[in-house]
């Protein structure tokens, strides 16, 4: 349905300094689908989403919708972004102050190039507010409504031209918590019934874990790794991946038995040895990071028994907690390992007080080798 191929763009920076906005970007996005660009700010996700919709035109590339250039630098192709079929929601929303609720969403079937008739705008304005819930509203000045319903509100505009795209730039980073939250649920809901493609930009790891089919995660102006959210939490192509996909702990070490055919080999650290599943670009290196995610590694109390289904002396370590919150379903702990501290996930019917000397181990499927790309961290 969407295609981009190999985008680049620059930018001049302060000092003459040029920089790599998009560098090499490739994707393709079904019908339908929702798809995410998530990464650190300045990675090149806002730039991409802008391209796509025509308000930054690449140096070179080819953007395409439906099989149909929007974009192409080799055929000299650049089609406006009011000709793109596509509808935008911004981080602030834009919504017109000065106007009520009808009026924002039939403005841009107002100014649209096919003129409508009154009673069928009348009609498309109303189907779409009820399908964003927001029916009964029309006549509420748009500065009345609450933060969750003015999101809401920018979505029925977007969605009034009946697009076949949908783009959003961070819409619900304004909400707080727990309203985000329930957003979450209510704009995956909706793009499910609407059955539109959707392209969304975020840094919040939650929400592409939450929304999407597919998680594409950007660096420096790439896209570093891209698949179904489970995939990229459980299977992080490199240590980048890894720490920027919700919490990890990392340890640095040097392979001392590779995998070759088997299931798994043995990295030795500073805290010991490992064994460790490998990802495939981690499999002929010397050198590795692990990712031991905190849900995945068992506390037990100093002196207690071994649980069922340890192996070997490999994955297992002492240590002190140092730090414990409590929050609901789960207790996030501290736990001092030699020079070192480790988050620890647990469950409360399960609870460690302060200064309790545990056991720690970690199963060798939870303990992922993969290629080092970051700068070494504090041993």
């Amino acid at each position: 349905m969407l295609t981009a191929r190999d985008l680049r763009k620059t930018f001049q920076a302060q000092e003459g300094k040029t920089l790599n906005a998009l560098d090499g970007v490739n994707f393709e996005i079904a019908k339908g689908a929702f798809f995410t660009l998530l990464g650190p700010s300045g990675c090149g996700k806002t730039t991409t989403l802008r391209s796509i919709v025509g308000l930054e035109r690449p140096d070179s590339g080819l953007i395409e919708v439906n099989g149909k250039p929007v974009f192409d630098s080799a055929g000299a192709v650049f089609v406006p972004p009011n000709k793109r079929r596509m509808g935008m929601v911004f981080q602030s929303y834009a919504i017109w102050p000065h106007m009520n609720v009808f009026e924002n969403v039939a403005f841009p079937l107002r100014v649209g190039a096919t003129r409508i008739g009154a009673a069928e705008l009348a009609g498309m304005v109303a189907r779409v507010l009820r399908t964003v819930q927001l029916g009964g509203y029309e006549k509420r000045p748009a500065t009345r409504l609450s933060g969750g319903q003015q999101q809401r509100l920018a979505l029925a505009r977007a969605l009034v031209m009946e697009p076949d795209l949908l783009l959003l730039d961070e819409p619900l980073s304004n909400l707080d918590a727990k309203l985000r939250e329930a957003m979450r649920l209510e704009l995956r809901r909706l793009q499910r019934e609407v059955g539109i493609t959707t392209v969304y930009v975020t840094h919040d790891q939650i929400e592409a874990l939450a929304l999407s089919d597919v998680i594409a995660v950007m660096r420096d102006g790439r896209i570093v790794q891209s698949g179904d959210p489970e995939s990229i939490y459980n299977r992080p192509a490199t240590r980048f991946v890894a720490s920027f996909i919700g919490s990890t702990n990392v340890v640095e070490g040097r392979v001392r038995a590779a995998p070759g055919t088997a299931a798994s080999g043995l990295v030795e650290t500073g805290m010991g040895s490992f064994e460790c599943v490998f990802s495939d670009a981690a499999r002929g290196a010397d050198a590795v990071a692990l990712s031991i995610r905190p849900e995945n590694v068992e506390l037990t109390a100093e002196g207690e028994p071994a649980q069922p289904g340890r192996s070997g002396s490999h994955n297992v370590f002492a240590g002190r907690i140092v730090e414990r919150v409590f929050l609901g379903e789960v207790v996030d702990y501290l736990v001092a390992v030699g020079a070192r501290e480790w988050r620890v996930r647990g469950r409360p019917e399960r609870s460690f007080p302060l200064h309790q000397s545990v056991s720690l181990y970690v199963r060798p499927a939870h303990c992922l080798a993969l290629p080092d790309d970051l700068a070494p961290v504090a041993p």
